[in-house]
């Protein structure tokens, strides 16, 4: 093989990466949209409330969680033993 022929070689294949890297890019706001489009049709009444499809970064305890973008959330109307009080037994 020629060097014109292995520099169009490396370019095709740098195309098809940068194709394949594209693709995957887009299809995670695919998978968020179907997974909103799931919840909703699981519970309908949600229909006309904001929803944001986010990634956990980790789970604190049982209704607390933080974001990827490094927010904490907490879940309302949850009641889990708290497991993160420093010198306190984990509750039951």
């Amino acid at each position: 093989m020629g060097s014109m022929g292995r520099k169009q070689t490396i370019a095709g294949l740098l195309i098809l990466a940068i194709i394949l890297l594209l693709a995957a890019c887009s299809k995670s706001g695919a998978d968020g949209d179907a997974f909103a489009k799931e919840i909703l049709k699981q519970y309908p009444a949600l229909k006309d409330h904001k929803m944001t499809v986010i990634e956990v970064k980790r789970v604190v305890d049982g209704d607390t969680f933080e974001t990827k973008s490094g927010e904490k959330v907490r879940l309302i109307g949850v009641n889990t033993p708290e497991t993160v009080k420093p010198n306190s037994p984990v509750e039951h």
